[in-house]
């Protein structure tokens, strides 16, 4: 999986763009509507599920022990590392959102029927955008 800096090029292993960052108009204009559209996705701090309202924190490092995401369904907690790629923080509100409809639902799902449930989602959204809307039955 390649991480993209907001230019547009891949970064290399260090997390580094090789590039000088001498943008065209374009490019500048295309950097600004992702990094836009990044920070709108970060923005979500709660989710609703089952008529339970979860908070989804973002926490550093330090206090994760190690963890991406935690979902902690007594005290209706999500938290994400911050100091993740937005990708990252990405996959991980969604596998968290999971164990939580897993709980809240006694799915009995494995971590690894998580992990795929998780991937096969992100795809289904990012590969159809308008999905959301065709299925709500206006």
């Amino acid at each position: 999986m390649q991480v993209m800096c907001d230019c547009g090029r891949t970064l290399n292993p260090e997390g580094r763009c090789d590039a000088s960052h001498a943008l065209s108009d374009k490019q500048y204009v295309i950097m600004l509507e992702r990094r836009r559209r990044r920070t709108e996705r970060l923005k979500m701090n709660k989710v609703k599920i089952s008529g339970i309202e979860y908070a989804i924190v973002m926490k550093p490092l330090e206090e994760m022990g190690g963890n991406i995401g935690l979902a902690n369904f007594n005290t209706q907690e999500i938290s994400i590392n911050q100091n993740m790629t937005a990708q990252t923080i990405k996959i991980a509100k969604w596998h968290e959102v999971i164990h939580m409809l897993d709980h809240t639902y006694d799915l009995c799902m494995s971590e690894k029927q998580v992990k795929f449930f998780t991937h096969a989602l992100i795809a289904l959204f990012e590969d159809n955008p308008g999905i959301v809307e065709q299925f709500k039955g206006n």
